[in-house]
C-alpha cells in the first residue's frame, strides 16, 4: 500500500495544473472514471473531450481559426499525454457563447 501511495504522490508532483484539477474533481466526486468500453458507448455526454477534427465539424471553423483561439488564450485546450490536443465540452460551450451568437451542437459527433 505504501508503494502505491508513493507512486501516486510522485505522479501528482509531476502533473500539470489541469491534471491536478482533474484529480481533485475525481476525489471530490464531481466526475467519474470510465472504462474504455464505457467511453466508446457514451462518447457524447457532459464532460466529453473533443479533438481538433470534432471542433472543425461542430463549429464549421477552420482548424487554423480554432488554433488561433487556443493560442490567444480564448479557448482552453488540454494535452493530458503531452501529445494529442483535446477540448473539454464545458470549455467549448463557454467559448462558443462568447465567440458566436449561434448555439453550438455537440450532439451526435464522431467518436
Amino acid at each position: 500500500m505504501n508503494n502505491i501511495l508513493n507512486q501516486t504522490m510522485m505522479k501528482l508532483a509531476q502533473a500539470t495544473p489541469e491534471q491536478c484539477a482533474d484529480v481533485l474533481a475525481l476525489l471530490e466526486g464531481r466526475c467519474q472514471l470510465k472504462s474504455a468500453t464505457q467511453e466508446k458507448e457514451s462518447a457524447w455526454n457532459p464532460g466529453t473531450l473533443f479533438t481538433y477534427n470534432d471542433m472543425v465539424k461542430m463549429t464549421r471553423l477552420s482548424r487554423m481559426t480554432i488554433r488561433r483561439q487556443v493560442d490567444d488564450g480564448k479557448l482552453k485546450a488540454y494535452s493530458p499525454t503531452g501529445g494529442r490536443i483535446l477540448f473539454k465540452e464545458a470549455d467549448v460551450k463557454a467559448w462558443w457563447e462568447k465567440y458566436a451568437s449561434t448555439p453550438i451542437n455537440t450532439e451526435g459527433g464522431v467518436a
